[in-house]
């Protein structure tokens, strides 16, 4: 069943300051003409080269950025359809939140197979594949160790199985034991998109990815894919900071 990719894209970079003001996260520049956004079309692009099929790249963005984004995706000679909708959000005011976006997606474009859901400030140089072989069939998140506990309490602690298995999960945990985080890079099984909107129903929280993944992990197998060389969430002018120094080393 082929899968489709969403591009996350519809923050308005609001901890970025100045420099998130006039452009999104995903268009800030690395190195050279390099974007975050770049980076994670290339590792989409590398999918069907490990008999991944992908149907097409979907940018989800707001209505302040959908011009630029729009014009991101003319100029890519993307071997893949590539699409950008809109979320109907123009001011900060009236964001989704990101599992919010989730659910409109899901609800505007009803995708028929796996949907891997990477947020488009993610900058790795990883691999998807084994994200999407697991997406077919389970939940799945990219796990990566990123060396402190107190780089974990800012995104999402995990106790993970030698099965795989998330055992625990714990969005912006204040007290983490270990040092491995959910990035934002999961994947959605066809048969569990439907539970995307349910949690919202239930009350969830519309705005941190890892809360959807928290929700998941005591009602479903939750599979952790570690992560291999460099990841980082461009959240903050030290992690844009990070990211380039990266880039251009």
């Amino acid at each position: 069943m082929s899968t489709r990719v969403l591009l996350l894209a519809a923050g308005f970079g609001t901890r970025l300051g100045p420099s998130g003001g006039d452009l999104p996260k995903a268009l800030l520049g690395l190195s050279g003409d390099v974007r975050p956004i770049d980076v994670l079309l290339e590792r989409v692009h590398a999918l069907p080269d490990v008999d991944v099929d992908v149907d097409a790249v979907d940018v989800w963005t707001n209505e302040r950025f959908r011009p630029r984004l729009e014009a991101w995706a003319e100029a890519q000679t993307s071997p893949l359809p590539l699409r950008v909708h809109g979320n109907g959000a123009a001011r900060v005011e009236a964001r989704l939140g990101a599992i919010g976006d989730i659910a409109a997606y899901i609800e505007a474009h009803a995708p028929a197979g796996p949907l891997l859901v990477l947020a488009a400030d993610n900058v790795f140089d990883g691999s998807l594949s084994e994200l999407a072989r697991t997406a077919q069939r389970e939940v799945c998140v990219i796990l990566h160790d990123v060396g402190s506990a107190e780089a974990v309490s800012r995104l999402a602690s995990v106790e993970w199985a030698a099965d795989g298995r998330i055992t625990q999960l714990r969005e912006k945990d204040p007290a983490p034991t270990g040092t491995l985080a959910a990035t934002a890079l999961y994947g959605i099984p066809a048969h569990a998109l439907e539970e995307v909107p349910r949690y919202l129903a239930e009350g969830g929280s519309p705005d941190s990815m890892g809360s959807l993944l928290e929700w998941w992990v005591p009602r479903r197998r939750v599979v952790g894919v570690a992560s291999e060389g460099h990841w980082i969430d461009v959240g903050t002018q030290q992690d844009l900071a990070r990211a380039r120094r990266w880039l251009t080393r």
